[in-house]
C-alpha cells in the first residue's frame, strides 16, 4: 500500500466523522456533503401540511411524499435545477401525493414509488435509473442486505427505505406487521461485518425542536432476531413491543440526458 493511499484512507476516516463522503473520480478525490440540508426538513405532521390535506392525522399517510419532497429539494439545489419544485414545502408534498397517487387513508402503493420518481425527473428532462430490493420488488424480491445499502449510498444514489412496523402480540408473543413508514437514508458507516450506522432523515420527526439543530438521526442497522429482514435500532424504532424492519429499499440515480 502506497503512502499516498494511506494518507487518502486516513483523510476519508476523518472526513466521514464530519458528515462528508468521499467519491473517487479517476485519480482525484472530491469531497461532497452528504445529501441532507442543515436547518431543513419536511415534517409530515406539520400543521400546514395537515391543513392542506384535510385535517388531523392525515400526515400519517404522507411519509413517502414527504421523504421524496425532502430528497428532491436537495437535488434541485445540488445539480438538478430543472426539477419542478416550489419553495413551499406543502406544494412539493402535494405534488408527490399527486404523482405517486398517495391515498390519505392507505398511503402510497409500493408499485407507484419508482414510477413517480421517474416521472419527476423525466418531466424536468433528466434521465434516471431506478431499482428496488425487497419483498415488494419486481426485480429483486429478496431481503435487503447491508451491502445493498452500502453500495447505493457510496455511489451517491437516492436511497429511500420502506419500513415495516412489527408489533408483538401480548398474548402469544408473535410479531406481526402493523403499519409502515418511509424515510431517507443518506450515508452508511460500517461498524463491523454485521452492522452499519445509517444517517437518516425521518419525516415523522420534528427536527426543528432540537436544541442542537441536528436535522438527522444516526441509527444502527443489523440482522433482526425476529425476521430475515434488517432491523433499525434506535429510540424512534425499537421498544419491547415494537420493531422496525427494512422491508424494501428504493434507489435512484439521475443524470443529464
Amino acid at each position: 500500500m502506497t503512502v499516498a493511499f494511506r494518507l487518502l484512507e486516513w483523510a476519508m476516516k476523518i472526513l466521514s466523522g464530519f458528515g462528508v463522503v468521499l467519491f473517487l473520480l479517476g485519480n482525484q478525490a472530491a469531497a461532497i456533503q452528504i445529501n441532507y440540508q442543515i436547518n431543513y426538513q419536511v415534517y409530515q405532521n406539520d400543521s400546514a401540511i395537515q391543513k392542506a390535506f384535510g385535517g388531523k392525522n392525515n400526515g400519517d399517510m404522507l411519509c413517502w411524499p414527504s421523504s421524496l419532497a425532502h430528497r428532491m429539494k436537495y437535488l434541485k439545489a445540488h445539480g438538478f435545477p430543472r426539477l419542478k419544485l416550489s419553495e413551499n414545502d406543502v406544494d412539493n408534498v402535494r405534488k408527490f401525493v399527486s404523482l405517486c397517487r398517495t391515498s390519505l387513508t392507505g398511503g402510497t402503493s409500493q408499485k407507484r414509488k419508482l414510477p413517480c420518481i421517474e416521472q419527476a425527473f423525466k418531466e424536468a428532462r433528466y434521465s434516471v435509473k431506478t431499482y428496488s430490493i425487497g419483498s415488494d420488488s419486481l426485480t429483486a424480491k429478496r431481503p435487503v442486505e447491508l451491502k445493498d445499502l452500502e453500495e447505493s449510498l457510496s455511489s451517491g444514489s437516492g436511497t429511500i427505505l420502506h419500513i415495516a412496523w412489527m408489533r408483538k402480540d401480548s398474548v402469544n408473543g408473535k410479531w406481526t406487521e402493523k403499519g409502515s413508514h418511509s424515510l431517507n437514508a443518506y450515508s452508511a458507516i460500517k461498524i463491523d461485518a454485521h452492522r452499519i450506522n445509517l444517517e437518516i432523515t425521518n419525516p415523522g420527526v420534528d427536527y426543528s425542536m432540537r436544541l442542537d439543530h441536528q436535522m438527522f438521526d444516526t441509527v444502527e442497522v443489523g440482522r433482526s432476531d425476529i425476521s430475515p429482514m434488517l432491523e433499525l435500532v434506535g429510540s424512534h424504532f425499537r421498544s419491547d413491543s415494537r420493531r422496525a424492519l427494512i422491508k424494501n429499499v428504493y434507489v435512484f440515480t439521475a443524470a443529464e440526458k
